[in-house]
């Protein structure tokens, strides 16, 4: 990443101005009428070497400068002041070179002893890249801070300013306009793990700009908020059309935030109505159920049952008629027939009920593992290579992880039914991500 970005900026103009050389001196190397102009006076050098050649009594071209600093009266030998490795103009420090002193290494383009475009690379203030003056960014460049944060952009005396990036060490990033009291407009905070922004309040910490208060969107779709810098998942229903809906929402007319992608709604009765949505309107109901247990099958208005049966099991118990329900009677036919009741109408009732454990993917590639309290019977498939099979009615998650990142099992904070979802996968909805399961196995 440095070379390339390295490669790049020395493409840039410098446009920096010269500094202060009041304090410069001109001081000789071993080699007879071949000085070279530096920020030192005789009294703090013992003497210098130069590798290359000399022109009108100064050193010129390509060579090693290496400058000794005098002994002190603890020091058994002499120590290195500093090395120049590059190209001297007439004496003076100007062209290509790298330059190493005091665990520093400046390297790049020099104009009489100051760099003005390229790298410094220090243990005290990290590393630093691109249009330099008095030592410090000043243009175009980017710098990495010791914490590994990276500031990408303009930058005015090693700070952002104007349009810039800054990447966090996690992946993360925050790209916006900054100014010279170190404030951050128009952030966009990018989540690396989903991909999903960020838009709110950022605050400034001690490793660069990090989201305060606000919500997360995915895709348009809001998944999360973010409290006091802590991201959490969306638990807090918003109101609509007699009920709570809890899930995925994306802006609407006027910024009104509508159901979009997987939720619920809790209606006021607490009948519940699972869904997948798009801005508000239903795609494909996952299940109705009502407060007394029945299921609904039909057809809706304004998400609330219109015209349909509700059944308990396979058995339809009442007809739904313009949002009214009334039950259903019996035939004259069956009432009299000697034909004995069902004693048992559901398909699984002979079912065992266990944990099954369920591996996902959601599409930003994010693995995560679920454990789910489910209904399930372990079948043989027919034909000749036939092979067991766990065909499951139905199941709800209890605890997920991300096996990838962490090893710790976090608990569903609602209702985490699992449900057939687009081409025919089974998926859950966790934290405003949709997640594919694959065939599950008894833990």
């Amino acid at each position: 990443m440095r070379n390339i970005l390295f490669g790049l900026l020395l493409l840039l103009s410098a446009g920096a101005q010269g500094i202060d050389k009041k304090d410069w001196k001109w001081l000789k190397t071993d080699k007879k009428d071949c000085k070279y102009y530096a920020q030192s006076t005789p009294n703090d050098v013992s003497h210098a070497t130069w590798t290359g050649g000399c022109k009108d009594g100064k050193a010129d071209g390509e060579g090693v400068l290496t400058v000794y600093a005098k002994k002190t009266s603890k020091q058994a030998k002499l120590s290195i002041e500093y090395t120049y490795t590059g190209t001297l103009t007439l004496g003076k420090l100007t062209g290509k070179g790298e330059l190493v002193y005091n665990k520093r290494i400046d390297k790049g383009i020099f104009e009489e002893g100051e760099l003005i475009n390229g790298s410094k690379e220090s243990p005290y203030y990290g590393y630093l890249e691109g249009e330099l003056k008095n030592g410090e960014l000043n243009g175009k460049g980017f710098r990495i801070a010791r914490d590994s944060v990276m500031y990408i952009g303009l930058f005015k005396r090693n700070n952002l300013i104007g349009e810039g990036m800054v990447i966090y060490p996690d992946g993360d990033t925050l790209q916006g306009t900054f100014s010279e009291y170190g404030d951050v407009f128009q952030p966009e905070y990018i989540y690396k793990v989903d991909g999903s922004i960020f838009k709110g309040k950022h605050y400034e910490s001690a490793s660069g700009y990090k989201p305060a208060q606000g919500e997360v969107y995915l895709d348009g779709v809001v998944i999360a908020k973010v409290v006091d810098g802590k991201r959490m998942a969306i638990d807090a229903g918003i109101p609509i059309d007699g009920g709570l809906y809890y899930g995925s929402r994306k802006p609407g007319a006027y910024s009104k935030l509508l159901p979009h992608d997987s939720g619920k709604i809790i209606f006021d009765n607490k009948d519940t109505l699972h869904a997948i949505f798009d801005k508000g309107e239903i795609e494909k109901v996952i299940s109705y159920t009502t407060v007394d247990g029945y299921r609904f099958e039909g057809e809706y208005k304004n998400y609330n049952p219109y015209s349909g049966k509700l059944y308990r099991g396979s058995t339809p118990v009442y007809e739904v008629m313009w949002g009214e329900r009334r039950e259903i009677q019996m035939s004259e036919t069956n009432a009299s027939s000697n034909t004995p009741p069902e004693t048992n109408t559901d398909p699984y009732a002979n079912y065992a009920t266990g944990k099954l454990l369920y591996k996902g993917i959601s599409d930003y590639d994010l693995i995560v593992e679920v454990e789910a309290e489910a209904r399930y019977s372990v079948k043989k498939a027919p034909g000749v290579l036939s092979f067991d099979y766990i065909d499951v009615a139905e199941a709800k998650g209890v605890r997920f992880r991300y096996p990838e990142n962490s090893s710790t099992w976090h608990s569903f904070s609602g209702d985490a039914n699992i449900y057939r979802c687009k081409q025919g996968y089974d998926c859950i909805s966790i934290q405003g991500m949709v997640f594919r399961l694959s065939s599950p196995v008894i833990p």
